[in-house]
């Protein structure tokens, strides 16, 4: 009797898809740094029932090309990476060439882009099988619809939490881009509510946009740089500080990241000014070469391990006790 088989590739594409999209806001991510990667100068980003029944992500960006289409949607082809050594220089967001084929795998699809600003291409996606392409007209850009989510995929379905904890979590991770990219302007609707309506404007002015008047006058400046590493935003001062980790942001070239060695390193060079339980504001983003860390370490791209952590534990630390003396 034969126990071991292949596996059919439908069933491939999905167990592939759920490590790359775990629930909306998977999605969200994925989409919003495409957007990001196309040069888009505003992005929208529209919301039914925390992304259960809709996400449409709207950008102004360079567009997707009509014989581009179909493959942009199969897996492992990416625009942004050609050889091995390529992993070494990205500055992108994407790059794996897995998250236009894992959405289209759990999920319908409808893309409207233009690369030309005068005719678009539109076509639908059902379980990763594309429909014509038809033609149409509209701005530079692309429109890409989700709907349907993990209709075919149960086990994933069941396991989502309700609309309004969805709708956070997407929200979560929405801050990250509008701190990450103050120069974007970006739209964010749920149910035809405008939640944040974002004009492009300097890092400390968005801080302020996106959490409110408390922080104004409550920020200090953090800009340093030592050997091949920068270190720039703002940290609160003590007016600010919260019982509970949560308004911390992270950054590598713009980059959402989490690193427990790099919190550690902030939190510690507060010292003895805050106390333990107590988290201050901060929005910081590490400017290095790419070949100074991986972020090939996590499916999400969300963890990061640094080639020479010594130095940029040394240069945070420095980097924030200089702000906090001045």
């Amino acid at each position: 009797m034969t126990f071991i088989k292949k596996i059919n590739n439908d069933l491939v594409k999905k167990i592939a898809a759920g490590e790359v999209i775990e629930r909306p806001e998977s999605i969200i991510k994925e989409l919003v740094e495409n957007s990001i990667d196309a040069k888009s100068k505003k992005i929208d980003i529209y919301i039914k029932k925390g992304g259960l029944s809709s996400i449409i992500i709207k950008d102004d960006g360079i567009g997707i090309n009509k014989n581009e289409i179909d493959i942009a949607f199969k897996s492992h082809t990416s625009s942004k990476i050609n050889s091995i050594k390529d992993l070494d220089s990205i500055y992108t967001l994407g790059f794996r060439g897995e998250a236009l084929s894992s959405i289209a795998s759990v999920s319908h699809i409808s893309i409207s882009t233009s690369s030309d600003g005068t005719i678009s291409s539109n076509a639908d996606l059902t379980d990763g099988k594309i429909s014509k392409i038809s033609s149409g007209a509209r701005t530079q850009g692309t429109t890409i619809s989700v709907n349907n989510l993990f209709h075919s995929f149960p086990a994933r379905k069941k396991f989502l939490k309700s609309a309004d904890k969805e709708l956070a979590r997407i929200t979560k991770v929405l801050k990250k881009f509008f701190l990450a990219y103050p120069d974007i302007e970006f739209n964010y609707f749920s149910e035809k509510k405008h939640i944040y309506a974002l004009k492009p404007k300097s890092m400390i002015n968005r801080i302020i946009d996106v959490f409110g008047s408390q922080y104004n006058d409550k920020l200090l400046n953090v800009n340093s740089k030592k050997g091949q590493y920068i270190v720039e935003g703002y940290i609160s001062n003590l007016d600010v500080l919260k019982k509970r980790a949560g308004d911390q942001y992270l950054f590598i070239n713009n980059r959402p990241i989490k690193s427990k060695m790099v919190q550690n390193s902030i939190i510690s060079s507060f010292s003895s000014l805050i106390q333990r339980g107590e988290y201050p504001f901060y929005c910081l983003n590490i400017k290095a070469a790419p070949n100074l860390y991986d972020i090939n370490v996590h499916p999400m791209k969300k963890e990061i391990l640094f080639k020479e952590e010594w130095k940029v534990n040394q240069i945070i630390k420095e980097s924030i006790k200089q702000s906090i003396a001045s």
